[in-house]
């Protein structure tokens, strides 16, 4: 089970950095933008980093 929590952390965190840093035309491109604004995609971003974060941290 620690593998599996550690590679869903890994995910969280790239969707997280993908969220927080990738263009707003990125998310709309990919239709990944949920009807939701630019500011709440960077703040969704920075939640998934902190929580992959954990996550990896907290499995090593």
């Amino acid at each position: 089970m620690g593998k599996v929590a550690l590679i869903i952390g890994i995910i969280i965190f790239l969707l997280g950095v993908f969220y927080a840093l990738a263009p707003h035309s990125m998310h709309l491109q990919y239709g990944l933008d949920f009807g939701l604004d630019h500011m709440t995609h960077q703040l969704m971003g920075v939640v998934l980093l902190v929580v992959g974060a954990v996550i990896v941290w907290k499995k090593r």
